[in-house]
């Protein structure tokens, strides 16, 4: 994991990660949606292409939809119409969805991180579970926190990188900070 982090030598860790926390939440600004946004229909279209694509979906399943030529737009206006205000700020407001599920495993996180690198043997204890190993903590912290069951053989764990790069038991600092 060490190849990932930006020090020595780079950026200060207290502003790591002020750029991506900028990136993350600039977009909810209304006053930004506003200005990078415009309804695909508005867009001009490149010449010689004669139609314009709808992309819709999510995961594996896609679907494309071509618009013909007579509903696309073929004007040479170079200013996309805006969305509307009221789809501007959804969007805006979509930030809090499942606000609080996101919240309460970030906080289950928090409590795994500082239990972890606050311990000095390789057996946890939470609540009234003890001996416990580092997956079965971060299971049952995971579970109790936030009502995240793990499926069986795998550790969500695995994919998380910060308790093993320098953040010992600074993850609490992402949450702090909004």
């Amino acid at each position: 994991c060490w190849p990932i982090v930006p020090w020595p030598g780079g950026v200060e860790q207290d502003f790591l990660e002020v750029p991506s926390m900028m990136f993350e939440l600039w977009m909810y600004d209304p006053m930004v949606l506003n200005r990078v946004s415009a309804h695909y229909q508005s867009l001009p279209v490149e010449e010689g292409g004669g139609e314009v694509t709808s992309i819709s979906g999510s995961g594996s399943s896609v679907t494309s939809t071509a618009v013909s030529d007579s509903t696309a737009n073929t004007s040479t206006s170079k200013s996309p119409i805006p969305l509307p205000l009221e789809t501007i700020n959804k969007l805006a407001q979509s930030q809090f969805y499942l606000s609080s599920l996101r919240d309460k495993i970030f906080i289950a996180y928090c409590l795994y991180d500082l239990l972890i690198h606050g311990s000095t043997t390789s057996h946890y204890t939470y609540k009234t579970h003890q001996h416990l190993d580092l997956i079965t903590s971060f299971n049952i912290i995971l579970d109790d926190i936030a009502q995240q069951n793990s499926l069986e053989g795998t550790w969500k764990g695995a994919s998380w990188y910060h308790p093993c790069m320098g953040y010992d038991a600074g993850y609490f600092g992402y949450l702090w900070s909004e």
